[in-house]
């Protein structure tokens, strides 16, 4: 009845637009400045809503719309202004949980039970007019460094029965005359630990080994429209012993495969001498790769080749050494508790799924197959030498042989 008698007051006064003295019982405060606080009674802001332990609600606030109309809904709409040069918040949360709190905190949580029309847990629309950095959603994830919990920028979790699913879909439209550089997903990381790091990571699985259907880690696919030059990938390691690409299995390719060869990037050239001797020293054989070694995928079925330890005698500039991980265990994919408990309320008892895992190196040998060519180039020039030589001496054999013919008669 007292909130009654009170808005009962106000209402008329604030139409008016009369300045009213502060206002204020258990739970609700006016101030003259027209702040008002629920819970507070010194609200600070023009709406200052604060949730004690001892109140037996569960939530600050809740907006329902159930409006049956065509036109647009919003459970809350914010609008804010431009003017001005100050930062902009439509939604500022600040989430704070103990560090022995076993809750899961959300800054923002979002449920959409969608019709047959287009559905958004979080849309965003942000105009490019101005001179500033515009983002769509920027997240600053901050972890103490003595943690080893698990943080995640962005978690995306879609399950689908049919249809098409995305976990992040990216679609940039550059119109007019932009010069600009644009990038569809650009990562930066940067870290001062000793860990492993990853700029992209991605782990395709499948539910048996028997699935069907074809995965693809990464695909790209540039058109050959315009007339800039197009990269399906473009990878850069710097340093050495750094690889610009590392591929643990077979790899095929549907087009020239060229090596850099420019005569106007080479230095300190010199000849190639004892070629045939080197490749005296090699012994090709057949083989077939152990089986025992976990975390390398090897090709199947006979094998032919050359053993490194040969090759390094007398070119140890075709051996490099080879650093790779040996994923030598299973280990759990990171699945947040959301995903567990989604699982279990379809039904879905089946444990974690799991990929290999681990972060221990070891080494060992290749050989540059492609370096042996300019030896196999010059071993035949050796050989034609020899050959031509040979053929000389035969010739001038046969010149003799004819002059000392009449004297034996």
């Amino acid at each position: 009845m007292l909130h009654r008698k009170i808005f009962k007051t106000v209402l008329p006064l604030l139409a008016a637009g009369c300045f009213i003295p502060a206002i204020s019982n258990a739970q609700l405060t006016v101030l003259p400045n027209g702040n008002v606080g629920i819970g507070n009674p010194a609200p600070v802001q023009k709406l200052d809503v604060v949730l004690n332990a001892a109140d037996p609600a569960q939530e600050a606030g809740r907006f329902t719309n159930n409006s049956t109309t065509a036109l647009p809904k919003y459970g809350i709409r914010n609008t804010v202004s431009n003017a001005g040069t100050s930062t902009r918040y439509g939604i500022y949360n600040d989430v704070q949980t103990l560090s022995t709190s076993g809750s899961t905190p959300y800054g923002i949580y979002n449920s959409v039970n969608p019709g047959t029309s287009a559905s958004y847990g979080l849309y965003n629309i942000t105009n490019a007019g101005g001179t500033g950095f515009k983002y769509g959603q920027l997240n600053y994830t901050f972890q103490n460094t003595a943690s080893t919990t698990l943080t995640l920028g962005i978690y995306n979790y879609t399950t689908t029965t049919a249809g098409y699913i995305y976990g992040l879909y990216n679609y940039n439209y550059i119109g007019g005359t932009s010069a600009n550089t644009q990038y569809g997903q650009y990562n930066y990381q940067y870290s001062s630990g000793i860990g492993t790091h990853y700029g992209i990571y991605n782990y395709v699985y499948t539910a048996t080994a028997t699935t069907a259907g074809t995965r693809y880690g990464v695909w790209t696919e540039v058109p050959n429209i315009g007339t800039g030059i197009r990269y399906g990938i473009y990878s850069r390691a710097l340093g050495t012993p750094n690889y610009a690409g590392y591929f643990d299995g077979n790899v095929f390719i549907n087009g020239n495969f060229t090596v850099i060869s420019d005569d106007g990037l080479k230095t300190n050239l010199e000849p190639i001498t004892g070629a045939l001797e080197i490749l005296e020293g090699l012994n090709p054989k057949k083989f077939d790769f152990r089986k025992d070694i976990k975390g390398m995928v090897f090709p199947e079925g006979r094998q032919l080749g050359i053993m490194a330890s040969e090759v390094e005698k007398d070119l140890p500039e075709l051996v490099k050494k080879i650093t790779t991980p040996l994923n030598k265990d299973e280990v759990p994919v990171p699945v947040t508790p959301e995903v567990l408990e989604n699982r279990r309320h379809n039904g879905d008892d089946s444990p974690p799924i799991t990929q290999q895992g681990g972060d221990e190196y070891f080494t060992f040998n290749s050989v540059n197959y492609i370096g042996l060519i300019p030896v196999l180039v010059q071993a035949v020039k050796d050989l034609r030498q020899m050959v031509q030589s040979l053929q000389q001496q035969l010739q001038e054999q046969k010149a003799i042989t004819s002059r000392l013919k009449p004297a034996v008669k």
